[in-house]
């Protein structure tokens, strides 16, 4: 799942960067907002494998803050 909605966010985001239209602008970005909900389920789940007890608040909070 996480790497199915890295790939939809990339391609997206390209589809952004080269977009010769509003609308191709607007349909990129709402691909890439959804790509990018997409892989915050996974980091949330795997943050207490990746991160020590102790960084693992501040860890998530960086996410949240990011996502934002």
């Amino acid at each position: 799942m996480l790497l199915v909605a890295l790939v939809l966010f990339g391609a997206a985001s390209a589809l952004c960067a080269f977009a010769t239209s509003t609308g191709e602008l607007i349909g990129g970005a709402g691909t890439a907002r959804r790509g990018r909900v997409g892989d915050l389920p996974d980091v949330a789940v795997g943050a207490p494998t990746m991160f020590a007890q102790e960084e693992r608040r501040k860890a998530i909070a960086i996410m949240s803050a990011a996502t934002i």
